[in-house]
């Protein structure tokens, strides 16, 4: 009596095949086609057959769009980086500062703040 394993591995070779055929006819089904319009002038184009200078006008096309989006990417990345650091000197510039120096030691300098609020 043959495994679970042995008849799953049946049922799969034959979808295989029956896939590879499908497949096949549907190959030679679109090559049919293809030769049909390639007598009319027309290739394959994304699903569609067209004509050679409307595939060649839509390359154009599409390098045009390829170019814009390199382009209007890298800027948005320097638009990006310069936000960041106008952010950050933003930030130093707004964020409140202590009030204390450094050349005078603290207890000096809480001294010096009681003394002016007592006054």
């Amino acid at each position: 009596m043959p495994s679970v394993s042995d008849i799953a591995r049946d049922k799969h070779d034959l979808l295989q095949r029956y896939r590879a055929e499908q497949m096949e006819s549907a190959l030679e089904d679109l090559q049919q086609q293809a030769e049909e319009h390639a007598e009319d002038g027309l290739f394959a184009w994304a699903g569609e057959f067209r004509s050679r200078d409307e595939i060649a006008q839509l390359y154009k096309e599409r390098k045009k769009w390829d170019r814009r989006f390199l382009v209007d990417t890298y800027a948005l990345g320097i638009v990006l980086l310069i936000a960041t650091f106008a952010l950050s000197f933003a930030f130093k510039t707004i964020a409140p500062r202590p009030n204390f120096e450094d050349s005078i030691s603290a207890s000096a300098q809480i001294e010096l703040i009681e003394s002016r609020i007592d006054q």
